[in-house]
């Protein structure tokens, strides 16, 4: 009987220790489990718009034509002394400035000749940007006197060469050449302001023939071809302004 009893026992406590061991494995291994399983990463920019959002204001203005803006007020000087320097063809560089672009307000007055300079510094009254009265133009910056730039100008203008120019007027050749790149910039932005909605009553249309590059007596017909170049040029009778021009390698 002691030893059904015994056995019995022996039998609850193998049981106890063998849920009791799987209890535990079971916990160890989720532990395991846990450790080493990847937490997905959360996408720093996937909650950020992908578009820029609908503005009804904007969609309504972009349909609508923009009203030209009305000139800011003109500024009298009521105290110190009169001006003398004409500045009423001046206008402020800066583009925050309200009377950015606009001449003939009296918001530019004269500030002197800062290092005794050639040329005299302005301002704005209105934000206090202070620049050179040759701003914008092809005399900014240029140490030589204005007289000479015009000069080598006029020599370019009548034919003569870039190299040939900067002998005369004792300059390097890139000078020269900067010279004449910014003034055909300044050139075709003032035709661009001033030339345009022009009705015509008749065109005259000239072409003339030019051989570039060297042309050897040896050489090849194909490689004389290469230096020929026709213009092809539209003029009015009436203004004597210069229209549609176009080159061209042959005819």
């Amino acid at each position: 009987m002691i030893h059904y009893s015994l056995t019995a026992i022996s039998l609850v406590l193998l049981v106890w220790r063998i849920v009791v061991h799987r209890s535990l494995v079971r916990q160890i291994w989720r532990c395991l489990t846990r450790r080493h399983q990847k937490q997905p990463r959360r996408s720093a920019v996937s909650d950020a718009p992908t578009q820029q959002p609908p503005c009804p204001l904007c969609q309504a203005a972009e349909g609508q034509p923009s009203e030209p803006l009305s000139p800011p007020p003109v500024i009298e000087q009521k105290k110190g002394r009169p001006r003398e320097v004409d500045t009423s063809d001046r206008y402020c560089p800066n583009e925050e400035c309200r009377y950015h672009g606009w001449v003939g307000r009296g918001n530019i007055r004269a500030n002197g000749h800062p290092n005794g300079g050639r040329w005299r510094q302005l301002e704005c009254v209105v934000c206090g940007k202070t620049f050179l009265e040759t701003t914008g133009t092809i005399f900014y910056r240029k140490r030589v006197s204005p007289e000479t730039i015009w000069r080598a100008l006029k020599a370019l203008a009548e034919g003569l060469g870039i190299r040939a120019t900067a002998r005369v007027f004792d300059s390097d050749p890139n000078t020269i050449e900067g010279w004449l790149r910014e003034a055909a910039e300044h050139m075709e932005a003032v035709s661009r302001y001033l030339i345009h909605d022009l009705h015509l009553t008749q065109v005259q249309v000239d072409e003339l023939w030019a051989l570039l590059g060297r042309q050897d007596v040896d050489s090849q017909s194909q490689q004389k071809q290469k230096g020929k170049r026709w213009v092809w040029v539209g003029t009015d009778p009436v203004s004597k302004l210069m229209w549609p021009l176009w080159l061209a390698t042959a005819v």
